[in-house]
């Protein structure tokens, strides 16, 4: 009877430890469970993360291709402006000259219309003394 009552106590005492086992392995599927659907979780934060880093790295692509073409045009249009200012610098320069050459002419000119107005008038003193001797120097003596 010793025997039995020893097995008995055996098989209570393995009977305790299963429940308590049974028990705790139900808490590690649990805590298996919920760490599984955290890391699933994770996975698909960093799906979408991964996502939105491939749409901002891909828009930082197109940002840097347009920045480049903008400074090449930027470039090209600094380009056209220097020529530009050379062109504008050439024409003033030409026309500074052309202003000068313009004065000289007409100075010229203004000059050879008072020479004809001093040739024409004594032309026409002389002419005049021709015809009427009493104009002498310009100048009626009658």
């Amino acid at each position: 009877m010793e025997k039995e009552e020893h097995w008995k106590k055996k098989r209570e005492e393995l009977e305790l430890q299963i429940e308590k086992d049974h028990e705790h392995n139900e808490e590690l599927l649990a805590t298996t469970k919920d760490l599984q659907n955290l890391l699933e979780s994770e996975r698909n934060e960093n799906v979408s993360r991964q996502a939105k880093i491939d749409e901002l790295t891909l828009r930082i692509d197109e940002a840097s291709t347009r920045i480049a073409e903008l400074e090449k045009e930027s470039e090209e249009r600094r380009e056209i402006t220097t020529a530009l200012e050379e062109k504008v610098e050439h024409l003033s320069v030409r026309l500074n000259e052309e202003k000068v050459r313009f004065e000289e002419m007409q100075k010229k000119y203004e000059d050879e219309v008072v020479l004809l107005q001093v040739l024409f008038s004594e032309r026409s003193v002389s002419t005049d003394t021709k015809i009427n001797p009493s104009v002498v120097g310009g100048k009626c003596t009658v």
